[in-house]
């Protein structure tokens, strides 16, 4: 038997000589020649290393000349198999009725290759919308080109409802019943995320309607033929949640207040841009976040020439419908929860219970007067010469505007007691015919009131009309429509028979 011998590699040549090597330098120079050894051995491998990389680069280089030398088909990928006659054949496309549809610029005569590509496009068109082949795609590829095919679309009704420039103009019929009105369901929307819908606002000219919540986003509903709802358009806010939002009609555009922001902003409902109404007046008055609640409410006049801002403060700021520009400012003694515009006078109302009657034109207080009971006025409404005070313990008050004086009577000409908790929105319709109250803190707390008799109509809502917790409500211009938003974010439609 024959032994073999290992042979010592380079490594263990290399540490016989050093451990020599210590035997006889000192220790310091012992380090130094260690060192110096195991660069170098570092060298030699990283030397190899490199070698080898510049030798796959140029194999890999090679291939690709290979691959780019065979031929490619129409799709850019490498054929299988390449026919050398498909230059030379002939195919006449108006021979066969089948071939016929491939026929292009009255050209008949194709060759072999221009025949597999037409065939080819033709294919595609044909598939192009087949669901059949659905299952090739992913659900995400699915769900972009289907959000992208409608949001294409909405923009496109939204932009033809706004060429139109439909004169909404209500048109009064005839004497509104009382105790029974005539209604029927529209339509529901269900929201996606459970958000509240805080804010809805009826345009004045055309039948659309936009609402909005902490979510957000403005969305803006219009009624199709059928007299259901339909969403036409979605604009993103960011970092502005809405608590309040109103049309203004000249230019389309949308007013916007978000909690805790001491600005509006102002929303082009065609472009999706939006720019800031701020002074800083609204920093100084509205910013105390100590002492009251921050955040700022508004309300547009009837024509669109003022929008008041207020909140807890007491500070109400008028502004120049055109161009945002501060008018003039009130201070009342208290905190300020509610304002509306009556003609040439703006109406606010205090924490105490007091009504202010301020002067637009003079620029001062006009008049004072008490909500009987001195209770927490929580909204108000204009319409005509009546106005409408929704108070905290779910009594509505309703007071008539002298025509001689221009005062406000003193005591209410009715007052109605048919909600048990707090209002939070009172709303007259156009004529001035029915006047809406609700109140959020109960289920279907709502009552629909007619004004000439002050009697509630007794068949709405009833029972079984599920209207929940009722966050939001808005009449149309033309009084058709009266919709109802709830806390689960859903928007309930009705139609009123009667206009």
């Amino acid at each position: 038997m024959v032994k073999l011998q290992n042979k010592p590699n380079r490594k263990s040549k290399k540490a016989l000589q050093l451990k020599k090597l210590s035997e006889q330098v000192p220790q310091q120079k012992y380090q130094q020649y260690q060192q110096e050894e195991l660069l170098l051995f570092e060298n030699d491998n990283q030397n190899e290393s490199e070698q080898s990389v510049k030798q796959e680069q140029s194999n890999q280089k090679k291939e690709e000349e290979d691959y780019a030398d065979q031929p490619l088909d129409q799709e850019g990928d490498l054929a299988q198999w390449a026919d050398e006659f498909d230059e030379k054949i002939q195919v006449d496309l108006s021979k066969q009725t089948k071939l016929r549809k491939l026929i292009k610029n009255g050209q008949n005569l194709v060759t072999g290759k221009e025949y597999q590509k037409k065939l080819r496009e033709f294919y595609k068109s044909s598939q192009q919308n087949n669901e059949f082949l659905s299952w090739a795609q992913s659900k995400q590829q699915i769900k972009q080109e289907k959000d992208k095919f409608d949001q294409t679309q909405l923009n496109a009704n939204l932009k033809e409802l706004l060429s139109q420039n439909i004169q909404n103009q209500p048109t009064k019929s005839s004497l509104l019943p009382n105790r029974i009105i005539q209604i029927e369901q529209a339509g529901i929307i269900k929201a996606k995320i459970n958000t509240v819908i805080q804010s809805i606002s009826f345009h004045k000219k055309l039948p659309i309607f936009a609402e909005g919540g902490f979510d957000k986003l403005i969305r803006i509903y219009q009624f199709n033929p059928n007299k259901q709802i339909q969403l036409i358009k979605s604009i993103g806010l960011e970092k502005f949640p809405i608590c309040k939002l109103q049309f203004m009609n000249e230019n389309n555009n949308i007013i916007v207040a978000s909690p805790f922001k001491t600005y509006l902003i102002e929303v082009d409902i065609n472009s999706q841009k939006y720019k800031r109404i701020q002074s800083t007046l609204f920093a100084k008055h509205f910013n105390q976040s100590g002492k009251y609640n921050r955040q700022i409410e508004f309300t547009i006049s009837e024509d669109d020439k003022y929008i008041a801002l207020f909140n807890e403060s007491g500070y109400i700021h008028i502004l120049s419908g055109d161009s945002k520009i501060l008018l003039n400012e009130f201070k009342q003694n208290e905190a300020c929860k509610a304002v509306t515009f009556a003609d040439e006078f703006l109406i606010s109302a205090g924490q105490g219970g007091k009504i202010y009657q301020w002067s637009l034109q003079k620029q001062q207080i006009y008049n004072v007067f008490h909500n009987p009971g001195g209770f927490e006025v929580n909204c108000l409404d204009f319409k005509l010469d009546l106005l409408a005070v929704g108070s905290r313990t779910g009594i509505v008050n309703v007071f008539k505007l002298n025509s001689a004086t221009k005062l406000f009577n003193k005591d209410p000409i009715k007052e109605i007691q048919n909600l048990t908790t707090s209002v939070n929105e009172v709303q007259f319709n156009k004529f001035c015919e029915i006047l809406c109250i609700s109140s959020k803190w109960k289920d279907s707390a709502l009552k629909l009131v007619h004004v000439d008799t002050f009697t509630v109509f007794e068949n709405w809502p009833t029972v079984t009309t599920c209207l929940k917790k009722i966050s939001a409500i808005g009449i149309s211009n033309d009084s058709r429509f009266l919709v109802i938003g709830n806390e689960d974010g859903e928007l309930r439609a009705f139609r009123l028979l009667h206009y």
